[in-house]
């Protein structure tokens, strides 16, 4: 049986502020519900969760399915499918919004470069 949990890898959505913190927290029902609809088949009392988990990113959680035998399974805690896939692949959804927001900030500094020129005309100048 512990081959079938060992490694697994699942996803839970969740709503979270920018900054990645989740509304509410994630409970062990959650993680085992998640794991028995992947074909676990596991009980509460097996999840070992050290804190809360309150933030979006990828967790080392636990599973207890024996007293002598202890299996690690990854909880990927999401916004979104996407976001699952990149954090999967390594990216932290802080890294994320940093490079959205960096892009953001670009893209409105030239629009102020645009609307800067903009007022560099005179209408004096057109007469």
């Amino acid at each position: 049986h512990s081959k079938d949990v060992e490694g697994k890898s699942v996803v839970l959505i969740r709503a979270s502020s920018n900054a990645g913190q989740v509304y509410g927290s994630v409970s062990v029902r959650d993680i085992v519900d998640a794991l028995n609809a992947d074909g676990a088949n596991l009980s509460k009392s097996m999840i070992v969760l050290e804190r809360p988990i309150k933030t979006l990113g990828v967790f080392d959680v636990r599973v207890s399915l024996h007293p002598e035998v202890v299996v690690k399974v990854k909880l990927n805690v999401a916004r979104s499918i996407e976001e699952a896939t990149l954090q999967a692949a390594g990216k932290s959804i802080q890294e994320l919004a940093a490079e959205a927001e960096a892009a953001a900030e670009f893209e409105i500094a030239e629009l102020f470069d645009d609307i800067g020129a903009a007022n560099d005309f005179d209408p004096r100048d057109a007469r």
